[in-house]
């Protein structure tokens, strides 16, 4: 589950924001579309694209990782 203290602890720890670096190499080198796949396992919707089109590259991975969809397995 999602809880405030793990959002708290992902978006602090040390190797989340490694991650996040990682993801950035991604989202510049093949686009937001693929990190967003790699992240969620699906394709994302227009409005998806045009949300995290609007942050810079670092953000947008830092929002990839901290999904309910990445986190989280159904």
């Amino acid at each position: 589950s999602n809880t405030p203290l793990q959002a708290l602890t992902l978006l602090n720890d040390p190797a989340h924001v490694e991650f996040a670096a990682a993801l950035e190499e991604v989202i510049v080198r093949d686009g937001i579309e693929t990190a967003f796949c790699r992240c969620t396992s699906r394709q994302p919707t227009a409005d998806e694209i045009a949300i995290l089109n609007k942050l810079d590259p670092f953000t947008a991975a830092r929002a990839l990782l901290n999904l309910d969809e990445t986190i989280t397995r159904e």
